[in-house]
């Protein structure tokens, strides 16, 4: 068990892209809060003080990831759009990540939970394959074929908006 003073510490360290990473996944404000607040929760009841830093927020994000599927399944059987009207779009984009906003982060919402997770564990978050596998609970070797699905799905959503591919300062 972490003592109060560690975790208060690891809170203040965690807190920001935790429900930044939440909030680009569910797509819900409300619900994003309730997840991250649980995933904090189930955080203190397993963690133990043997485990390092990096140790303690992988897990604090499979736990927010495994929250984040049961979200989406309680969801689906409501049969309940988790879509956000575009103007609470820009208000969570600004909050998580200001690099996401505008025609990038409606595009990001048209991906599907498994996808936006992928992806923002891996470039917002910075995440390995490795991490990311046990984070979301997939095989290792299954991460590289998703997360290049993903990408492809991105770009295609960003074409189909008019958002042109610019390399080395040229548009393609």
């Amino acid at each position: 068990m972490l003592c109060e003073r560690s975790f208060r510490a690891f809170y203040e360290q965690t807190h920001g892209a935790l429900r930044a990473y939440v909030s680009r996944v569910v797509g819900n404000r409300a619900g994003a809060d309730d997840i991250v607040q649980e995933s904090y929760v189930r955080f203190l009841v397993w963690a133990r003080e043997t485990y390092n830093q990096p140790q303690m927020r992988a897990f604090l994000f499979r736990i927010a990831s495994n929250l984040i599927n049961d979200y989406g399944r309680q969801i689906q059987k409501e049969k309940r759009d988790v879509r956000v009207d575009p103007e609470s779009t820009e208000a969570v984009a600004t909050e998580g990540n200001s690099a996401l906003s505008g025609q990038f982060a409606r595009a990001f919402e048209q991906l599907s939970e498994q996808q936006r997770a992928l992806l923002w564990l891996a470039y917002v978050e910075g995440y390995q394959h490795r991490q990311i596998a046990g984070m979301l609970n997939i095989g290792q070797g299954s991460v590289r074929v998703l997360m290049y699905r993903a990408r492809s799905r991105l770009v295609e959503v960003l074409k189909g908006m008019g958002v042109e591919r610019k390399t080395n300062g040229e548009s393609k």
